[in-house]
């Protein structure tokens, strides 16, 4: 399968959480929840570390396995470090650390 039948999706988390029923179907999707990039690199060192192994690991096995992957924004410093951040309190999950992968299978 060609990277061509797979894009990557971009959310920021108010998109994602606010289109949750709608990005997530029936089929495996991969999510993949991330700093937001300042300066031109991650916020997160460990997103940042992360970076290498998400693009040349991860994304090319869901590629090879025909998985849908996104990846969602979860804000700013100030803002992740919230302890009231959606993503924190959402019902499905509760984030608690970037990076974050999350496999949703057959979810609705």
């Amino acid at each position: 399968m060609d990277s061509s039948s797979l894009p990557r999706v971009d959310y920021n988390y108010k998109t994602f959480l606010s289109n949750f029923k709608n990005i997530v179907h029936d089929e495996k999707l991969v999510v993949i929840f991330m700093s937001s990039i300042e300066n031109g690199r991650y916020w997160c060192p460990d997103c940042e570390s992360a970076k290498y192994n998400i693009n040349n690991v991860i994304l090319p096995d869901c590629e090879k396995k025909g998985i849908q992957t996104i990846f969602v924004d979860v804000g700013s410093f100030k803002e992740w470090k919230d302890p009231k951040h959606p993503l924190r309190n959402y019902s499905k999950f509760q984030i608690n650390g970037v990076p974050t992968l999350a496999l949703f299978e057959n979810v609705l």
